[in-house]
């Protein structure tokens, strides 16, 4: 646990610090207990989804927990957001329409 302190020390700098506090205080203990349930690689697929955030400040918790099991709870995720974004206006529906018509004749 004090490695993925490290981590996130590393990756958010003096804000990690302002929001988790130091190694062995009392935020610390608590994500031993709560993390405890998770295997080294939910650890890592959460530390790799703090890469993507947006966010400026660490995550809280309940954030982290879900970015590291979400791959776990979901494994069609990934493959769902390779696929291409379908456009939405008339003119494509109309086209599709018109596809599905010519291959029904």
């Amino acid at each position: 646990m004090a490695w993925l302190w490290g981590q996130l020390f590393e990756l958010y700098g003096s804000k990690a610090e302002i929001k988790y506090g130091e190694v062995g205080g009392e935020v610390f203990n608590s994500w031993c207990q709560k993390l405890s349930v998770l295997e080294p690689d939910d650890i890592k697929r959460g530390l790799e989804a703090c890469l993507y955030r947006e966010e400026p400040w660490p995550p809280e918790l309940q954030e982290f927990m879900r970015s590291c099991l979400q791959t776990k709870q979901a494994p069609c995720h990934e493959q769902y957001l390779a696929l291409p974004i379908l456009k939405s206006t008339r003119d494509y529906a109309s086209k599709c329409i018109k596809e599905i018509r010519d291959l029904l004749k």
